[in-house]
């Protein structure tokens, strides 16, 4: 299961449907997620050149100052991303790095990308 797989499926888990996100701006680090992403109902507005964590950081520069910055993203990932979105001023979360599987969390949880979804959902 990728990244875009595991969002959805904790989302569809948690009742949320993609269009209650719909609001948000989604950046994609290569066609193929950005494809899978669109699949979902959702628009992506920045997808760089190269497919690579550094690409995707440059094309969000200045784009992010100030902003909140969901990160999903895979267990072996290099942390240049988050690191560089920091740098330009971004708040980044992200969920413990996914692995094969979405990971079991209480529904009442009242931290983390999880909780953020649980309480979009009740909203």
């Amino acid at each position: 299961m990728n990244g875009v797989e595991a969002l959805f499926a904790r989302l569809k888990k948690l009742r949320i449907v993609p269009g209650k996100l719909a609001h948000l701006r989604v950046a994609a680090i290569g066609p193929a997620t950005q494809q899978e992403i669109e699949k979902q109902g959702l628009k992506v507005v920045v997808t760089p050149d190269r497919y690579v964590a550094e690409a995707v950081a440059e094309a969000l520069k200045g784009k992010t100052e100030g902003k909140r910055v969901l990160l999903v993203r895979a267990k072996v990932a290099r942390d240049v991303l988050p690191i560089e979105l920091r740098k330009s001023g971004a708040k980044v979360d992200w969920p413990k790095p996914m692995r094969r599987m979405c990971p079991r969390v209480r529904k009442k949880s009242s931290t983390g990308f999880f909780a953020m979804i649980h309480r979009a959902r009740t909203s």
